[in-house]
């Protein structure tokens, strides 16, 4: 598996303006490694916040957010390092309305290895020009938003397009008008109001002229920089509210699972993963990347956290149920940033299951070559 540049990649919008990066940096593909070092450094400079590493697959990238370009880089241990490879999209055509993925690369490695990297990028591209112009075809063939407020609370949006499109890409659409509805709080997209189970999912109307509607139910999330209760509940259903033991029970799973992950004790930290989870990796794959994250991180200083917030009622693969997703923040010997959130699924005798976990974190190696206000930007983003 290689890393996936889709439409989320290119099309991702941080926070702070970067700054320009040279496309072609050298005449050649074949470069030295001090060149490749080179140019490593001054990418980490400019776009270390974005980092995102794939440890089992020895790569790591970073996202320039003016020009939407990748540049993934190979890691020690990969059969191509030192080596990377840049992606940018680019307009062609007589109209310049078309889009095609621009990709160079440039090794200090083995060639062939390299070769095998490169092609394997490169059959990725037709796919995400085809989303990147499928998002295009969306934006443009938006005509109108409308929006109303239901009786529960949520916004109901009412989108006319003048041809079809897929509901993904329709909703990336309106998501300006969502987070203008929804102002300083987060917002989803719910599948579900509380009128009519007929109007209750996102649902596409032809209309007479040939053009298609969404009406889509948005939630704007409660949660916000400056809530500090230990328990929320999500406004998708307000009247719903987690006993003491389920609180304190979320609370004790969270911790055991970060004890057991930070002791490296894989099988009690395994054991507590959900089952599509487990059918995603082994025990095996799994405990070689907590190795890997702890050797990058060091040695855990504290770590603590914060909001849990509720989502009861909620629609899954293996229909309604409860989750909770829990805040946490902490401080690691090699890490100037750490913090995330982990998701929990409960189950119907209470007991819980790990259906998701994210960390972000600025390694104190990268935040050197950073400002402060490009770390306090990425704290502001990613840590709750």
């Amino acid at each position: 598996m290689i890393f996936k540049l889709s439409l989320v990649v290119f099309l991702a919008l941080l926070c702070t303006q970067a700054v320009a990066q040279e496309f072609k940096p050298y005449p050649r593909a074949e470069v030295s490694k001090r060149q490749w070092q080179a140019y490593l450094d001054e990418v980490v400079t400019k776009h270390g916040a974005t980092e995102k590493k794939q440890s089992d697959e020895k790569l790591v990238m970073y996202i320039n957010a003016e020009t939407n370009t990748s540049y993934v880089f190979t890691m020690e241990g990969h059969p191509a390092h030192p080596a990377w490879v840049t992606r940018q999209p680019q307009k062609r055509g007589d109209a310049g309305d078309a889009i095609h993925i621009a990709q160079i690369g440039y090794f200090a490695g083995n060639e062939p290895a390299f070769a095998s990297l490169f092609r394997a990028f490169a059959s990725q591209n037709e796919k995400v020009s085809h989303d990147m112009q499928s998002q295009r075809d969306s934006d443009s063939a938006l005509l109108e938003i409308k929006s109303a407020k239901s009786v529960g609370g949520e916004w109901e949006l009412i989108a006319r397009f003048s041809k079809a499109v897929e509901i993904a890409n329709a909703q990336r659409t309106i998501s300006k008008e969502a987070a203008k509805l929804c102002g300083s709080q987060s917002f989803t997209f719910g599948r579900y109001a509380f009128a009519s189970q007929e109007r209750l999912a996102p649902k596409i109307t032809e209309l007479s002229d040939g053009s298609l509607t969404l009406t889509q139910q948005l939630i704007c999330d409660e949660k916000n920089e400056s809530v500090t209760a230990p328990s929320s509940v999500s406004p998708r259903a307000a009247t719903w509210a987690p006993s003491e033991s389920q609180r304190a029970a979320v609370l004790a799973a969270t911790k055991r699972y970060f004890e057991a992950s930070n002791m490296s004790d894989p099988a009690t930290a395994y054991a507590m993963l959900s089952p599509s989870m487990r059918a995603t990796q082994t025990q095996t794959q799994w405990q070689s990347a907590a190795e890997g994250f702890r050797a990058r991180a060091g040695n855990m200083v504290s770590r603590e956290f914060s909001t849990a917030t509720w989502y009861p009622n909620s629609d899954s693969p293996e229909g309604k149920r409860t989750f909770v997703a829990v805040d946490f923040k902490g401080q690691y010997e090699k890490l100037e940033v750490y913090c995330g959130y982990v998701v929990w699924a409960l189950g119907s005798d209470d007991s819980f299951s790990l259906v998701r976990e994210e960390r972000n974190v600025i390694e104190k190696a990268v935040a050197e070559k950073m400002t402060s206000q490009d770390i306090a930007v990425f704290r502001k983003k990613y840590c709750r």
